[in-house]
C-alpha cells in the first residue's frame, strides 16, 4: 500500500511539474497577436442606427408579417445567441484578442448593434433585435461569398420588396431582384461565412445548396407560399406572400423538420437482416449549419424495456490538436470527418438480426437535435479536450488565462452554464419493427 501511495505521489509531482514548466516556457515566449481583419469591418458604421425603425414600428401596418418575423430565428438571432456571444469573448479573452472581435458575429446576429454609435454591449433594444425587417428590406446588394454578412444597406425608407405595384404613404417601394423567387444570395450573405483567423466554416448551408443541383431556392422551402395582405390596409390587395417564420431547424419547427428525412425500414429475412435507409430530402446537407450544432440520430431501442441498442449521429465535427474534437470552431485546425447526409442522397444500413433472438419488436427512430447531444459524458469529454487545445495554442499563456479569469464576462458564463437547459428534441419518424417470422 505504500508503494502504492508512494507511486501516486511521485505521478502527481511529476504532472504538476510538468505543467508549471509548459506554462513557466510559454510565459516568456513572444506572441504575436495579429488584429482581426475582414473585408466588412467597419461597413455599418456608415449608418446611423436612429436611421432604422423597428420591427415593432414596421408592424403597425404589416402586422401579420411582423407576428410571423417575431417567432422565428431571424428575429431571435440575438437573444438566442446571447451565451455564444460570451463564450466567444471568453475563447477571445483567454488567446489575449480583445472581445470587441465578437462583432465579426454581429455582422450576421445583431447587425444593427454594429451601426453609429456602436453598441457591442447590446444595450439599445433595436441592437438585440436581430436581423429587423429593414436589414432585409433595404438591403440593395449581396455577394454570396464566405464573407459573414457581406451585404449592403440603404436605410432610407426605401423598402425593396418582389412586387413592382405597391402603394404605400408612409415609404417608398421598390421591387428589386434580391426577393425575386429563385434569387438566394441575401441567403447566402450570412449562412455561408469562414472565419477568419483560422478559415474554418462556421456556417456552409448555401455553399451545400449551391454545389447540390437543386432547383428550389432557399425561399421556395423555407418561405412557403399563402394567400394574404402585405399590410392591413384597404388599398391593399390580397396575393400570395411569402411566409416570414423562416421555417428551419432552429425554431419551433417540428412539422417542418419532419419533410426533412424520409426513414425506411425492412425486416430481410432471407438475409435475416434489418434494412434500414434515410434519404435526405433536402438541397443541403442534413443536418446543415455549424459543425458542433446541430444532429442527426438513428437510434434503435428494445420495444419492451426502450433500451438502447444502437446509436448513430449523423453529423460535423472541428478538430484540434491530437485530433480531439473541439466544440469551439474558431480554435479549430481542421473540420473532422463529415457524417451530414448529403442533399437528396439515401445512406443504407443493415444490423444482422441474430444479435437481436430474444426481442419480438424493435423501436427504430431518426431524431433531430436542434443542438449537440447533452449527454453529460459528451459534455465532459469534449470540454476537457477544448480545454487541452486551449492551453496548446501558441496566443494563450498565463497572463491572458490570468486576465480571463478576472473578466467579469467569465464568471457570467460559469452562471449561466448552470443553469443551461438541454436544446429541443424533434421527431423526425419513429417505426415499431416486427423482427420475427
Amino acid at each position: 500500500m505504500k508503494k502504492l501511495i508512494l507511486f501516486i505521489g511521485k505521478f502527481f509531482i511529476i504532472f504538476f511539474s510538468i505543467i508549471i514548466i509548459f506554462f513557466t516556457f510559454k510565459l516568456v515566449l513572444p506572441v504575436n497577436r495579429i488584429d482581426l481583419e475582414y473585408p466588412n469591418k467597419g461597413r455599418w458604421e456608415s449608418h446611423q442606427r436612429i436611421d432604422f425603425i423597428s420591427a415593432e414600428e414596421c408592424g403597425l401596418c404589416h402586422q401579420e408579417i411582423y407576428n410571423q418575423w417575431k417567432t422565428s430565428a431571424m428575429a431571435n438571432a440575438t437573444t438566442s445567441s446571447m451565451l455564444e456571444f460570451k463564450f466567444h469573448k471568453l475563447s477571445l479573452s483567454m488567446r489575449g484578442f480583445p472581445e470587441e472581435d465578437v462583432e465579426w458575429c454581429y455582422q450576421c446576429h445583431a447587425p444593427l448593434a454594429l451601426t453609429s454609435p456602436k453598441d457591442l454591449n447590446l444595450i439599445d433594444p433595436i441592437s438585440r433585435s436581430g436581423v429587423t425587417c429593414m436589414i432585409c428590406h433595404t438591403t440593395v446588394h449581396a455577394i454570396p461569398d464566405s464573407n459573414a454578412g457581406n451585404f449592403y444597406l440603404n436605410p432610407k425608407l426605401k423598402m425593396n420588396g418582389p412586387f413592382d405595384d405597391v402603394i404605400s404613404h408612409f415609404h417608398e417601394s421598390n421591387q428589386h431582384q434580391l426577393f425575386s423567387e429563385d434569387n438566394s444570395d441575401l441567403c447566402a450573405s450570412c449562412h455561408f461565412s469562414v472565419y477568419p483567423r483560422n478559415n474554418m466554416p462556421i456556417d456552409w448551408t448555401w455553399k451545400e445548396w449551391n454545389e447540390s443541383g437543386s432547383d428550389k431556392s432557399c425561399k421556395q422551402c423555407h418561405m412557403p407560399e399563402y394567400n394574404g395582405k402585405s399590410a392591413s390596409r384597404d388599398w391593399v390587395p390580397e396575393r400570395k406572400l411569402k411566409k416570414h417564420t423562416f421555417l428551419g431547424g432552429g425554431r419551433n419547427n417540428s412539422e417542418f423538420i419532419k419533410t426533412s428525412a424520409t426513414l425506411n425500414t425492412q425486416v430481410n429475412f432471407d438475409k435475416n437482416v434489418l434494412e434500414i435507409s434515410i434519404t435526405n430530402n433536402c438541397g443541403h446537407n442534413l443536418p446543415t449549419g455549424n459543425g458542433s450544432a446541430p444532429s442527426i440520430e438513428l437510434r434503435i431501442s428494445n420495444e419492451i424495456n426502450q433500451s438502447i441498442i444502437y446509436k448513430e449521429l449523423f453529423r460535423n465535427s472541428y478538430l484540434g490538436h491530437f485530433g480531439f474534437e473541439v466544440l469551439d470552431p474558431t480554435i479549430a485546425l481542421k473540420k473532422g470527418i463529415d457524417k451530414s447526409i448529403p442533399a437528396y442522397q439515401t445512406i443504407n444500413r443493415e444490423f444482422n438480426l441474430d444479435n437481436y433472438k430474444n426481442i419480438d419488436k424493435l423501436k427504430v427512430e431518426l431524431i433531430f437535435h436542434y443542438w449537440m447531444p447533452f449527454e453529460k459524458e459528451y459534455q465532459i469529454q469534449s470540454g476537457l479536450k477544448t480545454m487541452l487545445n486551449y492551453s496548446l495554442l501558441p496566443e494563450v499563456n498565463i497572463l491572458t488565462i490570468g486576465k480571463t479569469l478576472r473578466s467579469k464576462n467569465t464568471w457570467e458564463v460559469f452562471r449561466a452554464l448552470k443553469n443551461i437547459k438541454p436544446k429541443p428534441i424533434y421527431l423526425i419518424d419513429s417505426q415499431l419493427i416486427s423482427i420475427n417470422q
